[in-house]
């Protein structure tokens, strides 16, 4: 497993996944979180196409963790990333699968034209 930390937020890669862990659950948005995003999403998936969300299955606004049984959030608000972690969770605050990943990424490069 690939680690990447941007400041408190660490970024793991594994093949076909990538998780979020941190006590912290709001991060500033700046070029160098963008470009850990997209080196960790080039280490899980061998092609990415960054699309806006076209269904339910690729909305990374919520993802369900079925060892929690419970939900997780993901938000863009202004110039943060806001994560609610599941309940139960101490220190995952989201987990990607790759359809989520390629809408959460494409909203983050809007993101950074509009900088």
């Amino acid at each position: 497993m690939n680690v990447v930390q941007v400041d408190e937020l660490k970024i793991a890669v594994k093949a076909h996944n990538i998780s979020l862990f941190s006590k912290r659950s709001e991060f500033d948005i700046t070029s160098k979180l963008v470009h850990a995003f997209e080196d960790a999403g080039k280490r899980a998936w061998k092609t990415l196409n960054y699309h806006d969300v076209t269904g339910f299955g690729n909305d990374y606004c919520e993802y369900y963790d079925k060892k929690l049984d419970n939900n997780g959030c993901l938000g863009i608000r202004d110039d943060r990333l806001v994560i609610e972690r599941p309940y139960g969770s101490d220190d995952k605050l989201y987990q990607f699968n790759k359809a989520r990943f390629e809408t959460f990424m494409y909203d983050l490069h809007l993101w950074e034209e509009d900088e």
